[in-house]
């Protein structure tokens, strides 16, 4: 028996989380499902220059307020789901399948995944009103 850790269980059998296979799409709709989940009324996604850039009106990263878990743990690990039962946080994919990844909020910006430099075209789009957090990855296509 192999115990898997970290994202290792998501990247070996993804077809678990996504039966119809990986995509930026199905990536983007779980992080769409996790910040209306827990209380976004607005949510948008912009495809800028091969990257996807997800925005909220709410900072799901940090919802519930009781959690604290450092960000890029977030993207590095599989977190419970903190409102449904046997489900994982999607920051988990975003960390199992780009290449690179920024979460954002008006006031910070942070590499969560990998090294590749954030493109101007990207980062002028995060955060815009009324959101107040995004998320930006680049798929990996290997």
């Amino acid at each position: 028996m192999q115990v898997l850790r970290g994202l290792e269980p998501i990247k070996h059998r993804p077809e678990m989380y996504f039966p119809g296979g990986v995509t930026p799409s199905v990536i983007c709709s779980s992080l769409i499902d996790d910040a209306v989940g827990l209380g976004a009324r607005h949510v948008t996604v912009d495809c800028v220059d091969s990257w996807r850039v997800v925005s909220a009106d709410v900072d799901w990263l940090r919802l519930p307020e009781h959690r604290v878990t450092p960000l890029e743990r977030l993207f590095a690990g599989m977190y419970a789901h903190p409102i449904r039962i046997n489900g994982v946080r999607a920051e988990a994919f975003v960390g199992a399948f780009a290449e690179a990844a920024y979460a954002a909020t008006l006031g910070e910006m942070r590499a969560v995944v990998g090294e590749l430099p954030l493109p101007e075209s990207v980062s002028r789009i995060l955060c815009s009103a009324p959101c107040v957090r995004s998320v930006a990855f680049l798929f990996r296509t290997d």
